[in-house]
């Protein structure tokens, strides 16, 4: 299984910001518009790249054999997929002061889906713009990557799909790293404009990244 594109991207922005780190320092807020920004973008890209190296980490050892432990760590893959995705969000707003919001957003994603399904709102779901309710349930079995089974009753009608987690991990990657590199585009140009008041000196994240 590759790496991780969000993973990889992440680094190699956090290995720029450092590089540049006397011109941002000069600046007020570290060259964010606000405070708020400022904090945004150091606890998103502490979160980017720690729900990566979790997803990642997980991926490689695969699933406990024992379906009780499953059920918990399937249910932690799922919320780390939406932790990241709201980081992602706070990279977008520290960069340009805004959202994203309706369907341009990485949060609007099919693995999003899945997870408010199956760990967010299983035993009653009626979210979804097409009125739809739906209730489902994950029966007990070996998780795997390729194959796990649930019921979904919607409108009270039973149906048995089965999720392949790791293409809808893959294809959520592939979306979510579009989005940061756009995002980190637009943190790249302020390392160019012109340096406003300089500010106090920003605090150094986790672990010096």
């Amino acid at each position: 299984m590759p790496d991780f594109k969000v993973a990889t991207i992440r680094d190699a922005f956090s290995e720029f910001w450092h590089h540049h780190a006397s011109h941002w320092m000069k600046q007020r807020h570290c060259g964010f518009s606000t405070g708020d920004q400022y904090q945004a973008f150091c606890i998103a890209k502490d979160q980017i790249q720690d729900t990566a190296e979790a997803m990642l980490c997980h991926r490689r050892r695969g699933f406990s054999p024992d379906p009780f432990a499953g059920y918990v760590e399937f249910w932690g893959v799922l919320q780390a997929v939406v932790l990241q995705q709201d980081a992602i969000r706070e990279m977008e707003f520290a960069a340009t002061g805004t959202r994203p919001t309706g369907s341009g957003g990485v949060d609007r994603s099919a693995a999003r889906k899945i997870r408010n399904l199956l760990a967010g709102h299983s035993s009653w779901n009626s979210r979804d713009p097409d009125g739809i309710k739906r209730r489902c349930t994950i029966r007990r079995q070996n998780m795997g990557y390729q194959r796990i089974s649930y019921t979904v009753y919607e409108n009270g009608d039973p149906k048995c799909p089965v999720l392949n987690l790791g293409d809808l991990l893959d294809r959520y990657d592939e979306e979510a790293a579009n989005h940061l590199e756009e995002t980190f585009s637009k943190l790249r140009e302020r390392v160019l404009a012109p340096s406003a008041v300089a500010g106090p000196p920003p605090e150094q994240d986790k672990e010096g990244n």
